[in-house]
């Protein structure tokens, strides 16, 4: 016979890393490098449409001049608790 046991940590922080280049162009598009511990699937949205936007894949599209805003987060699980972080890169011509 086997016993299970399961531990849940309310408010364990998982780590969570957005990587993207220190200076985008217009017209290009970005994959940006995303790490984290956390066992929930990461999401990307633009908080600066104007500037840049997300696509369904995670990849960033620049579309104007500005300061590109990238919002990470992931859910709260059985294991962590849920995270979001944003990162603002200066897009030029």
């Amino acid at each position: 016979m086997n016993l299970g046991i399961s531990i849940t940590v309310p408010g364990n922080t998982p780590t969570l890393s957005l990587v993207l280049p220190q200076r985008l162009k217009v017209g290009r598009r970005v994959d940006p490098v995303i790490t984290t511990t956390s066992d929930a699937t990461p999401t990307l949205t633009s908080r600066t449409p104007r500037i840049c936007k997300v696509g369904a894949s995670g990849r960033v599209r620049v579309i104007a001049t500005g300061t590109c805003k990238i919002r990470i987060e992931v859910a709260a699980t059985a294991t962590y608790a849920a995270r979001k972080l944003t990162i603002a890169v200066r897009v030029t011509r």
